[in-house]
């Protein structure tokens, strides 16, 4: 297993961009990925994708935006939740 693997699987998110997702190595990034993390796919055009990962239906550069406004939603939730269990 190379080296980037190894980074996918210990991340925290997962990041894919512009992709049709059947060529390899990006075809298997996704299947890397520890379960538990947020996963997002930034494409224009839709490609099958399993249900745990978010799909942005925008180009990179338009998609980017959006993916920054989830990250600070999930990190936001993230830490009202920490900050109740206090």
């Amino acid at each position: 297993m190379g080296p980037v693997y190894v980074h996918i699987e210990n991340a925290d998110i997962l990041l894919v961009v512009g992709t049709s997702l059947s060529v390899a190595p990006a075809s298997r990034l996704i299947d890397h990925a520890h379960i538990d993390i947020p996963k997002f796919f930034i494409n224009p055009e839709y490609v099958s994708i399993p249900d745990d990962i978010e799909f942005i239906n925008a180009k990179a550069t338009d998609g980017i935006d959006i993916f920054i406004d989830r990250v600070i939603q999930l990190t936001s939730c993230e830490k009202s939740q920490y900050m109740s269990q206090i």
